[in-house]
């Protein structure tokens, strides 16, 4: 997990994909680390982005959650939703 002495960008892969991230963490390598929350739901994805915010640049998104406008416009550093 990121923790606020990480020098690299953090990505987040909301749902669906879990660890081990090797693909990922390949074409991140040294750009990004990148965590799966593997949330089940909207509000599971809530709870759990809530520990990262001001950390967060990237959202990887797949099917089983959504992210709100009121959630986007609380990560103040984010670039990406993918």
């Amino acid at each position: 997990m990121n923790s606020s002495s990480s020098p690299l960008p953090l990505v987040i892969v909301t749902d669906c994909i879990f660890e081990p991230l090797d693909l990922e963490r390949t074409v991140l390598d040294g750009v990004a680390e990148v965590v799966a929350l593997g949330a089940e739901s909207t509000a599971e994805l809530e709870q759990r982005l809530n520990e990262r915010l001001d950390q967060v640049v990237a959202l990887m998104v797949y099917h089983v959650v959504s992210v709100q406008t009121d959630v986007i416009a609380m990560l103040a550093n984010i670039e990406l939703i993918v």
